[in-house]
């Protein structure tokens, strides 16, 4: 928000018990300055309050902001019925139900449809609730896209360029079977090469290593996984 002043239909504190009431966490950006009322409103919801100083502060509040928090403990957990759709092509006999606006025009020949599992009405994107039973469609990669915050990315421990490497760490290199030059060695036993891009890791810079698997990772590799990716490459590579 940029705005120095509100306009409310009603008494804004009574808004802001009721949205606490009801466990409705509100978090606030300002652009501008301090402002009693935003700053009332985290309070009493157990969100955030921010006032942004710079452009870099706001990427990194946002940053901050996108991975859900935690849920209370007391929280009642609600089950969201979901279907699972397959492709399929539009035939002269299947109903579909575009869920594009009417000035959108749909290729329904060559493009491709998604089936209800419950009713079978197709649609031609997801994801969409169903027009005639109700049900939420998605696919795989919508449920992926929150299955890292259930299970989030273990944190990598630093080492120290002058530390010794676990014997695990070795033995998980050799059963990769990474080819290394000897050259591309900081001692005669233990590589430092990156296992995600395969870069060597100068003695002065700290490597990060995967407290499961002991893979070691740079620093741009780490950030990487744990900003984007989500997943470790060395663990998945000893399943």
């Amino acid at each position: 928000m940029a705005s120095l002043t509100t306009c409310d239909p009603s008494d804004i504190h009574q808004t802001i018990k009721s949205l606490s009431s009801n466990r409705i966490r509100c978090s606030v950006i300002s652009l501008a300055v301090e402002v009693f009322v935003y700053r009332a409103l985290a309070q009493f919801t157990q969100g955030t309050f921010h006032v942004i100083m710079d452009e870099l502060h706001l990427k990194n509040v946002l940053k901050d902001l996108v991975p859900p928090p935690v849920a209370a403990i007391e929280t009642e957990a609600n089950l969201i019925r979901m279907g699972k759709t397959y492709s399929t092509r539009q035939s002269t006999n299947e109903n579909h139900l575009s869920n594009k606006s009417t000035n959108d025009k749909a290729d329904t020949t060559t493009n491709p449809h998604y089936a209800c599992p419950r009713c079978y009405a197709a649609y031609c994107e997801l994801p969409v609730e169903c027009n005639v039973c109700g049900l939420t469609l998605v696919a795989a990669p919508h449920l992926a896209r929150a299955y890292h915050h259930l299970f989030p990315l273990d944190l990598f421990e630093p080492v120290n360029g002058y530390d010794s490497f676990s014997e695990r760490s070795l033995d998980n290199q050799e059963k990769s079977k990474e080819t290394i030059d000897s050259t591309d060695c900081t001692t005669d036993h233990q590589p430092r090469v990156c296992f995600g891009c395969n870069v060597m890791i100068p003695l002065k810079i700290p490597g990060y290593q995967c407290p499961k698997c002991k893979f070691i990772f740079c620093h741009s590799c780490d950030a990487v996984l744990h900003d984007s990716i989500h997943s470790c490459p060395g663990c998945l590579t000893l399943l």
